[in-house]
């Protein structure tokens, strides 16, 4: 059994090799730098830096870049990483050995769990491999959080249980936690699939014994999901973003397509289905953007045809594996039960396409356990032998090439400008980085590519970059704000600030940045350092005074103010400055203002210079009225109730009361509603839209 598990080994890392087609001395090159890959990288490399993963010290400048509104519960990386940095700063030499990490333990898990089936040795480590080398798996490196689908054969050996109507063994039992901690989509797929097998093993045996190991597996991975987010939870403050919100329309851009399970849309030529393919995906193209390939290879295809056209009465768990199969197909199909889920729970997961790994799972099984009854020749072995490596060849020609060649030059190129960078500036320097671009899930402007900005930070360990500020954050709705002024006011704010300087991302300009370069030449700024690419230009700031992260925050954050509060007439409209004193739970902006998007939206006022602390405050407000036809409203001061309206129709309302300023007012929604149960496409929670906010003489009636 050892030979078996150290041979499964090596065929999983040597496929990690094969696929992306690197050498083992290039592991500290990128493979890819598209898409999501820098997202991942500014992960990986916060865990292991002062502040950690949500309160990044060198991202976000002048702030502390925090990253509670985005969380991430995938949290088995963190002690590996702290063990990893003890060996390398490199993180895209961590990135690697991490997707190397999952190839491994996907095909050991699958390994494991075929032989508790019943799969003999010989036919589970080829199975196993083949499970590893899934399509999709290639082309997570992008999302090295979703390679990580071990869990998936976990929750199919507990499915396959509970439809016996078998309890767990403590070693079970014990693993059972690990489907919790990889991940949102593999804890709620995991959750789902456990417990929809309790109840129909109930169902068909009509016993309720079935359902106590399943309900024994979804608590141990409720609890670890909720542990795993709890990090995030205990820091969310106003001040923090929250997770972008999903339109349930999505669900058809991400749902498992039939198609798409047999046939490979990314295909390469050589493919025998390359042609077929590209003649098929021609009349009947996949969905936009989808960058991930469900294609199961023609072994799991086979598998399917086996199951469900076998019946293999030597093997009693056939009739299981076909139950499972049909879950997870009916869970993730157009039309299927996430459409249910999404009215329940919400739109959070919406990509039910990455149940494949789950579907794949059972149909390769259910092939192994098929063969079983095979009487075994030599020359049935060597048929068997061409047959595994045929199947590896058709996946492995199924996605995308990807080649660490490619991004070579323009890493080092990278390396070797912030090597200079951190040789002439201080140690935690700060840097603006033009353009401002958003983060996360904002699309390139041009051609420096997804995150491109967060180039510099992956391969820097002094700096403190402004780029990294999590999208709705306060510290990401001041520096929005801050670009909307004119450059010259942006220069003088930075400089004042204690900036050392600013860097010019061209490739994101469709000049090459020339005009914008000449703005800043305009203002007296000298460029001192290009890159090796000439794709990265930095301009030093002359003189800027010395003070910690701290103080810099606070003179921007003045500055800033001063320039924007208008005399406490704050428009919030797409031109206006209302989004600079914003906090969590509002839309992303309209024409004429914000919604409230969640049970609260909360809304900090300054007191700028000259100020007075006690002041009215008068809003122009639209509340949208769901059913019943009214909408009540509370607003609070620091957790004190300040005042309470009504509203019967969906119109501009004129709203006042009093407040003390420095102010954290928090708009307090009774029935946020949903426009699309009023059969419209709009699937946001909405309140009150915030219009205007006037700063007047206190009233002589609070409100």
């Amino acid at each position: 059994m050892w030979s078996a598990r150290i041979l499964l080994s090596f065929l999983c890392l040597a496929t990690f090799f094969v696929g992306y087609e690197v050498l083992p001395w290039h592991l500290g090159d990128p493979i890819d730098l598209q898409w999501d890959v820098l997202q991942c990288t500014r992960l990986l490399k916060s865990v292991t830096e002062p502040g950690g993963e949500y309160r990044c010290l060198t991202l976000g400048a002048p702030f502390i870049a925090e990253h509670y509104g985005f969380p991430d519960p995938f949290v088995i990386h963190h002690p590996l990483l702290w063990f990893l940095s003890l060996l390398t700063k490199n993180v895209y030499l961590v990135l690697n050995l991490i997707l190397l990490l999952t190839f491994w333990s996907a095909g050991m898990v699958a390994f494991e769990v075929l032989i508790r089936l019943g799969c003999r040795p010989a036919l589970a480590v080829p199975f196993a491999w083949i499970y590893t080398s899934l399509p999709n798996h290639w082309e997570r490196y992008d999302h090295w959080g979703l390679a990580f689908y071990a869990s998936a054969p976990l929750a199919i050996l507990y499915g396959v249980r509970c439809l016996r109507g078998q309890p767990l063994t403590r070693g079970e039992l014990l693993l059972a936690p690990l489907c919790g901690l990889f991940g949102a989509y593999f804890a709620f797929f995991s959750y789902v699939i456990v417990l929809a097998a309790g109840l129909l093993g109930s169902l068909f045996r009509r016993s309720l014994y079935p359902l106590r190991p399943a309900l024994q597996v979804c608590t141990l991975i409720g609890i670890a999901f909720l542990l795993a987010l709890w990090p995030a939870l205990r820091g969310k403050t106003p001040d923090s973003a929250f997770l972008p919100p999903r339109q349930p329309t999505d669900l058809t851009r991400w749902a498992l397509y039939l198609d798409r399970m047999v046939l490979p849309a990314h295909a390469r030529k050589g493919h025998p289905l390359y042609k077929v393919a590209r003649h098929y995906y021609a009349n009947f193209p996949a969905p936009d953007e989808l960058d991930e390939s469900p294609y199961f290879g023609v072994l799991a295809v086979l598998g399917g045809a086996v199951l469900f056209l076998s019946r293999a009465k030597k093997q009693p768990d056939f009739p299981h594996l076909r139950v499972l199969a049909t879950v997870i197909f009916l869970i993730a199909t157009v039309g299927g039960f996430s459409e249910l889920f999404t009215l329940v729970i919400g739109s959070a997961i919406r990509c039910y396409n990455r149940i494949s790994f789950y579907l794949a799972f059972v149909l390769l099984a259910a092939l192994a356990l098929r063969l079983q009854e095979v009487r075994w020749t030599r020359g049935r072995w060597t048929a068997f032998g061409l047959l595994i490596l045929l199947g590896f060849l058709d996946q492995l020609t199924s996605v995308q090439q990807r080649h660490s060649s490619r991004w070579a030059a323009e890493v080092q190129s990278d390396r070797q400008f912030v090597a200079a960078l951190e040789s002439q500036l201080p140690e935690r320097a700060r840097l603006w980085q033009f353009p401002y671009i958003a983060y996360p899930e904002t699309p390139p402007l041009y051609h420096e590519g997804y995150y491109g900005l967060g180039r510099l930070y992956s391969v820097s360990q002094k700096i403190h970059w402004s780029w990294g500020a999590l999208r709705g954050s306060s510290q990401e709705r001041y520096q929005s704000a801050f670009t909307r002024l004119p450059l010259v006011q942006q220069i003088q704010i930075l400089k004042a600030s204690g900036f050392s300087g600013v860097t010019v991302e061209r490739r994101a300009f469709p000049d090459n940045g020339t005009d914008f370069e000449g703005q800043l030449q305009k203002l007296g700024l000298k460029p001192q350092l290009n890159s090796p690419d000439g794709c990265l230009v930095y301009y030093p700031l002359d003189n800027p005074p010395a003070m910690n992260q701290a103080e810099s925050q606070r003179t921007f954050e003045e500055k800033l103010i001063a320039l924007t509060w208008n005399g406490g007439n704050l428009d919030f409209g797409r031109t206006g400055w209302g989004n600079l004193d914003l906090r969590t739970g509002w839309s992303d902006p309209e024409d004429d203002g914000y919604w409230t998007v969640q049970k609260s939206g909360f809304l900090r006022l300054p007191r700028p210079p000259g100020q007075q602390a006690e002041v009215g405050v008068r809003m122009l407000v639209y509340p949208y009225i769901g059913r019943p036809k009214v909408q009540r409203v509370q607003i609070f001061q620091d957790g004190k109730p300040l005042a309470w309206f009504e509203f019967r129709k969906g119109q501009p309302h004129w709203v006042h009361f009093n407040a003390t300023l420095p102010a954290l007012l928090e708009m307090r929604v009774e029935r946020p509603t949903q426009p699309s149960f009023e059969f419209e496409a709009d699937t946001r929670s909405l309140g009150l839209k915030v219009k205007r906010l006037e700063i007047v003489e206190p009233f002589a009636k609070p409100y």
